[in-house]
């Protein structure tokens, strides 16, 4: 009986020793809280850096170049309209007020606050594995759709930004940091008021489903609201944060109007018809969201599949989104970057389930795995020079025939790998060679928008025509200025034609830009610009440079072919819009005045 139970206690602490030791090496393996800390804190400075790159070089629409120009007009203490987004003319006032106006500075702050969001995921560090904190970090540094917007002045970047903090600093049980960024999210735009009306139908369709599971949320986000515990520190980090804003710190205090702002925009634009179509939304987002699209499907078919509630919920979140960014189009297209958070993290819980997986064959998930890859960019090559083929031609039928042939190849190499193996292990190479490639497709459009292809992705994310020729004009002023013919700072620019206000902003130095409709009497400012049909009379000396004034895509006639190409390409058949640049015969070398 005692050598039965010495036996039995042996072969037990052999059994925890072996558990012991299994936890040792995994915990080894695993990445520490400080290494998790560090990694994130370098993705987000490299998101902030690769942001920067270039940033003055990308060129306005004209709807980013009137909101640059109100905040640049606060920094001078003119008059200005009300800003629909307050946080965006506070911050960039008060910049610009310091700091040269230029393009870098105009749009340093929407650069900014995307980049912040690569940050969140380390707030949230002890409710993920160390795999998905590091991964969301990097998606959302790196994400095309929220890396191309967050470059874009006036879009809902400072929406996301700020609720994404809110809602992060809340279940840290920050009532400050609630306070401070839902006053962000607030002056935002008028997307936020987009986003409160989309959450309210969602809540009340919940209700009428499940009114009980409904309450049990409420009660339980009620028991962890820290502005129940200090509401207070809330009020007053919301209130201050709020007029500081709306009024540019200081310097327009009339700008408190700017806190209802963003809903009179909504009001006006929310329910108005969109110029451009609907579906132009659905588009953008799925060309330069393939690779978090396929995945999240996947995910999203298990989620349903294996009854996983959390996963489920996200896919929800992502179809109101959707719905919400194509029944508000008409106020632009930065709607999209709600849907970028939880469609990653779906995607992403897919890859973590990918990784884990462990087939009885490790060797053969390699082997599929090298051979897939190899296929995988044979496709993308052939795929490119399939949509490049005119239709109909002779080229056109030989790459789609090599198209066809390796997606054939890619699937034999499944079959046979698992019918002589394992599926499992086949399956497992497969998928790890196609989200390799997918993944490397989404980083290849966010770099390429930095400045190779900038002009490119302003047009295809841009509602609003495109300004074109500024640095040719600017080339054109700084000769003048070299030659000592005229100074900036006291000569004065008149645009005569409201489809050209967009250009304001690049004659910041100019000591007055004005936009009459119609050129006073007596008056000859330095620099005219006009429409191509406006004439001069003869007590007008002026020499006149026709230019390309701007550019924009016209979605609707382009043919479907075209469409498909321009996600790989980035390339778009536009249409530009022509005007003169006039500018006083005095001002020429050697001219009489």
């Amino acid at each position: 009986m005692c050598s039965t139970h010495l036996a039995l206690e042996s072969t037990l602490m052999q059994q925890v020793n072996k558990m012991t030791e299994a936890t040792t090496n995994a915990n080894k393996k695993s990445l520490s809280a400080n290494q998790v800390q560090i990694i994130v804190i370098v993705v987000f400075l490299f998101g902030l850096c690769l942001r920067l790159i270039g940033l003055g070089a990308l060129s306005f629409s004209v709807e980013e170049s009137q909101t640059a120009w109100q905040a640049l007009q606060v920094a001078r203490d003119l008059p200005a309209e009300t800003a629909s987004n307050a946080v965006y003319q506070g911050l960039t006032a008060v910049t610009l007020a310091v700091m040269q106006a230029n393009t870098f500075w105009a749009r340093f702050w929407p650069a900014l606050a995307g980049a912040s969001l690569a940050l969140v995921p380390l707030f949230w560090r002890r409710r993920m594995t160390p795999f998905l904190t590091i991964g969301l970090a990097l998606v959302l540094a790196l994400d095309p759709v929220l890396f191309i917007l967050s470059r874009q002045i006036g879009s809902a970047i400072f929406v996301l930004a700020g609720l994404a903090w809110a809602l992060t600093f809340f279940f840290a049980g920050k009532p400050v940091g609630v306070g401070v960024a839902t006053a962000v999210a607030l002056l935002g735009g008028s997307w936020i008021w987009a986003i409160m009306f989309i959450v309210l139908i969602a809540l009340g369709l919940a209700y009428l489903i499940n009114k009980v599971a409904l309450k049990q949320f409420a009660e339980s986000l009620l028991n962890v609201c820290p502005i129940r515990r200090s509401p207070v520190k809330f009020v007053l980090g919301f209130v201050i944060t709020l007029l500081a804003l709306a009024t540019s710190f200081g310097l327009d205090p009339s700008g408190l109007s700017g806190i209802a702002g963003g809903l009179v925009a909504f009001t006006h634009q929310g329910f108005a018809t969109s110029l451009v179509p609907a579906w132009v939304q659905l588009y953008r987002w799925a060309a330069y969201s393939i690779c978090p699209l396929i995945l999240a499907l996947a995910a999203a078919v298990h989620a349903w599949r294996e009854y996983a509630k959390g996963k489920q919920a996200l896919s929800i979140l992502i179809v109101v989104f959707l719905i919400g960014a194509v029944l508000f189009a008409n106020l632009g297209p930065s709607g999209l970057v709600f849907v970028q958070i939880p469609l990653w993290i779906l995607a992403l819980s897919e890859v973590e389930r990918l990784v884990k997986i462990k087939p009885e064959q490790p060797w053969v998930s390699r082997l599929v795995f090298i051979f897939s890859l190899v296929m995988c960019v044979y496709l993308a090559i052939s795929w490119k020079s399939f949509l490049s083929a005119f239709p109909g031609t002779l080229a056109f039928s030989q790459q789609g025939l090599a198209f066809g042939l390796g997606l054939v190849l890619l699937g034999l190499i499944y079959l046979f790998s698992g019918l002589g193996w394992s599926f499992q292990a086949a399956g497992k190479g497969v998928a790890s060679a196609i989200t390799l490639v997918l993944l490397v497709s989404t980083l290849s459009l966010t770099f390429s928008s930095t400045v190779i292809k900038a002009k490119n992705a302003a047009l295809i994310w841009s509602d609003t025509p495109v300004l074109d020729s500024t640095d040719e004009i600017a080339k054109v002023l700084h000769e003048f200025e070299r030659l000592n013919t005229f100074e900036a700072e006291t000569a004065s620019v008149a645009i005569l034609d409201p489809n050209l206000a967009g250009y304001a902003w690049f004659f910041n130095q100019f000591g007055q830009v004005r936009m009459p409709l119609v050129l006073p009497e007596g008056e000859s400012p330095e620099v005219i610009l006009s429409h191509p049909d406006w004439q001069l009379s003869p007590d007008q000396p002026y020499r006149g440079m026709d230019f390309i004034a701007s550019r924009q895509i016209n979605w609707a006639t382009l043919p479907p072919i075209d469409l498909v190409n321009s996600a790989f390409n980035q390339t778009f058949t536009t249409e530009p819009a022509m005007a003169i640049l006039w500018i006083r015969q005095d001002l020429f070398t050697g001219a009489n005045p």
